[in-house]
Order: structure tokens, then C-alpha cells, then sequence
């Protein structure tokens, strides 16, 4: 089994590895009850996603606390989840870590905490997050996964035209296939899966042949393979990398967003991201949704001043690296 480093142990397709799975895992019955909000929340209270949970809800009292308030729902899970997990799924106790990294600022205190707390827990990282020194060298993060979306120059081929003439890509020449050849040269070195669509898969094994090939997934097979609990999660690149996080923890888990700001990727006066409000809409009732559905997803900021959580598209919390 392939192993990012510092990260959760994988199989050669990136999936959790069977030793992964938590030694206890309580089991919960399916198609009970209904959507009822975790941990004392009402589901159908308009600041319900925005309401921090007051401790982990990894806690003992955090876990004894949902399960007298509520009865998880399979009503809303996919029928591809279900058909893989079953109605008499398990649910993780504690619920598991899984981290999604994105590009915005990230302290040092924030760094010393997430290699505190992060043990074998997922990492997935997005964007440039493993492109040059700013975030992978500065901060010695290594994920586990990462995703990369495909731009232009990858859905009209190209960068793909460029690698199968052998071009040297520079940053100035051909800066967006730079980028991506440079994330996955990264990739290689840290044993880092990649996730993305097809146009981005067939560049990087036109570019980097065998060496890269063990760590590419094709998106669509990807979530053919890890299926999500639940449909509708599109919210761009920050929604991509929550999906990767759910397909990873049929479970149940705590999700944290890390760096997750809402502004402007590079951004010196860190301004908003030109898409924060249309993502927070269409974040809000999903992380509403996967506090009570099947096992459970708690989604979590771990910026409690971060610009989605000022748009009440989730919690921000204090205790994420406690």
C-alpha cells in the first residue's frame, strides 16, 4: 500500500486500506428517523450550517450528545453509496479526521497544529496547493490527495499537444501546463494521489509516462469506486475536495477545512474570492444535510474568521487541532 507521508495509509488505488478502518466501529440502523440536527441543532433552522458545535464532535460527550438528539437518515444518501455500503452501514466512533487544504493563508500555529493532530488522517489539497514553494515546501505539508481543476488549456488539448512533442514547459511559455506538470513531478516524490478529469490524467501521462500512472485517478471512475453519500455538491474547487474528503470516509468523519479563507488565491489584500457567495449558497444546505445523513459528516472550518463561515456556509471552530 502506497503511503503519503505523515498521511493515512492507501491501497495502490488510493482508497482506504482495509487496516485503516477503525478497530471500533458502532453500528447504526439504517432508514431510521429522520433529519433531525446534530448535537442539539434543529435541521431546519436557517443557521443551522453556521452553528459551531462547542466541542469536537469526536468527543465521547460530543457522540453520547448526537445519539440521544437525533436518528441518522438514509433518505437522502445516494443509491450508489448505498448499494456499496449497505442500509446497516458503520459509523466510526470517534468520528475520523479528514482534511481539505486550500490555498489561503495558514500560520504557523495552524501548521504545528495540523502535524499535531493530523496522524494517518486524509489530507486533500487543492489547486496550487503542491505547486512551487508557497504551500507544500514553506509549510512541509504533504497530502495524501490532491485536485487540480482543468482549465483551458487542458480541455482544448494543449498542454497535451505540448507534451507529446516533448516541450519543455516553463512558467512563462505555457503557464498552466507548468503548473500541473510541476504538481504532479511534486506527486511523484511525495507518493500523492491525484484526482482530476480525464484531460488532466491523459497530460500527466503523456508528461511523466509510468512514474505517475500508479497515482492518477479519473474522476468519474474515481467516484464510480468511492462513491458520495449525497448528490448536488458542486461548489467548485473547494466542493471537489469535500467530495474527495466524503469518498474517502464512508464512516462518517469530521471534515476540517484548512486555509479555506474565501479569498483570492496569491491575493496581497485578500480579497474576496469572485465566487464566495454563489459557493457558500450552494454549500450551506449540504453541510446542513451531512450532519444527519448516514453515518454522519460533520463539515468544519478551522478559520473561525474565514469569509465562508461570515457567509454561515459552515461552522468556523477552535478546536481542530485539540
Amino acid at each position: 500500500a502506497a503511503s503519503a507521508s505523515g498521511g493515512a495509509s492507501v491501497s495502490a488505488s488510493g482508497a482506504p486500506a482495509p487496516s485503516s478502518a477503525p478497530a471500533a466501529a458502532a453500528r447504526r440502523e439504517g432508514g431510521a428517523g429522520g433529519g433531525g440536527g446534530g448535537a442539539g441543532e434543529v435541521a431546519s433552522s436557517a443557521d443551522a450550517a453556521s452553528a459551531a458545535p462547542a466541542h469536537p464532535p469526536s468527543s465521547s460527550a460530543a457522540s453520547a450528545s448526537r445519539q440521544a438528539a437525533q436518528r441518522y437518515s438514509t433518505a437522502e444518501l445516494r443509491g450508489d453509496w448505498l448499494r456499496k455500503y449497505g442500509r446497516n452501514f458503520s459509523a466510526a466512533e470517534p468520528k475520523l479526521d479528514v482534511w481539505v487544504l486550500c490555498t489561503g493563508t495558514l500560520s504557523e500555529e495552524q501548521v504545528r497544529g495540523f502535524k499535531r493532530r493530523r496522524g494517518k488522517s486524509y489530507a486533500v489539497s487543492l489547486n496550487k496547493f503542491m505547486f512551487g514553494p508557497t504551500f507544500l515546501e514553506k509549510t512541509g505539508i504533504i497530502p495524501s490527495h490532491h485536485w487540480l481543476v482543468e482549465v483551458d488549456a487542458f480541455t482544448r488539448g494543449t498542454c497535451l499537444e505540448e507534451a507529446k512533442k516533448k516541450t519543455k514547459f516553463s512558467e512563462k511559455k505555457f503557464p498552466n501546463c507548468y503548473v500541473a506538470f510541476d504538481i504532479a513531478r511534486n506527486a511523484i516524490k511525495h507518493k500523492v494521489h491525484l484526482v482530476g478529469k480525464d484531460p488532466l490524467i491523459r497530460f500527466w501521462e503523456t508528461a511523466l509516462g509510468e512514474a505517475v500512472s500508479p497515482l492518477l485517478h479519473e474522476a468519474n471512475s474515481w467516484f464510480a469506486d468511492h462513491p458520495v453519500p449525497v448528490s448536488n455538491l458542486s461548489a467548485l474547487t473547494l466542493g471537489h475536495g469535500i467530495r474527495i474528503a466524503l469518498s474517502l470516509t464512508p464512516q462518517g468523519a469530521i471534515v476540517k477545512l484548512l486555509g479555506c479563507d474565501g479569498t483570492t488565491t496569491f491575493s496581497k489584500n485578500n480579497a474576496p474570492h469572485y465566487d464566495l457567495k454563489r459557493v457558500a449558497k450552494k454549500l450551506k444546505p449540504i453541510v446542513q444535510m451531512l450532519r444527519t445523513v448516514g453515518p454522519g459528516w460533520d463539515i468544519v472550518n478551522c478559520n473561525p474568521k474565514s469569509l465562508y463561515v461570515a457567509e454561515k456556509a459552515m461552522p468556523g471552530v477552535s478546536w481542530c487541532f485539540d
